[in-house]
Order: C-alpha cells, then structure tokens, then sequence
C-alpha cells in the first residue's frame, strides 16, 4: 500500500468515527493526485472532501492541502516530507512511514519534531517502492 492509499483509508475510518481530517501533501501536484484518488477510492461509497487552499475555511469533513495555512480539524495526515508548522493544533497525528532506510530516516526526525510539539503521532510502515515528495 503506497502513502496515499493509506491516508484515503485512514482517512475514511476517521471519517467513519466522526472526525473533522486534514491531509497535508507536498505540493500541489500531490494534493491534486490525492483529490483524484479519493473519488475512486471505494466503489460503494463516498467520502466527503475538499481541496483547499491557504486561508480557506473547512467546507467538507476531510480537507487536502499543501499550503502553511490549515483550515484545522482534530486529525491530520501528513504525506509532506517535513512535519508543518500547524501540526501542533491538531489532536491527532498520522504518519506513513515508507519502509525504505532513507526514508525511514526522515520519519524519525519528523517523530523528533513531534514530540517537540508535545504530539504522539501514530506512524504506519508502508511500501517504500513510492516516494514521499
């Protein structure tokens, strides 16, 4: 399962729990493909959710962006290669480890930093053969 097959998941058990998520990505190239995918992502359901951009207020239970700006929630996913600067006004916090050594390695001082924050992320491995950025 690549990163972003593991966020559409996660984020539908969150959403299925009731659970306001933001998915944080790269870049806007990768919020797109995330868009993308999660209209696809389940063939009997649909999960409620936006693309946004900095400063734009929270429309949809499950919100993907790539900006600094976050129109919050109580759960984010971070797909980025660093930990955001918004990341301590969340509640909750997911991180796709990939499995590959460098990788692995760039998760683990994302871990540092969340610790930092006062934050406990849940991290899950997953196949190292995408990239993160």
């Amino acid at each position: 399962m690549s990163p972003q097959q593991f966020a559409c998941s996660r984020a539908a058990e969150a959403h299925g729990e009731g659970r306001e998520i933001h998915i944080h990505t790269g870049s806007r190239e990768e919020a797109v493909a995330l868009d993308e995918m999660l209209w696809t992502f389940r063939d009997i359901s649909f999960l409620p959710h936006d693309l946004v951009q900095a400063g734009e207020p929270r429309v949809e239970p499950i919100t993907i962006g790539w900006q600094e700006g976050t129109p919050g929630g109580d759960m984010l996913i971070n797909l980025a290669p660093d930990v955001p600067p918004f990341a301590g006004s969340f509640e909750f916090v997911v991180e796709p480890v990939p499995g590959e050594p460098g990788l692995k390695q760039q998760a683990r001082a994302r871990f540092r930093r969340y610790r930092d924050l006062g934050l406990v992320p849940e991290s899950h491995e997953v196949d190292g053969d995408h990239d993160r950025a």
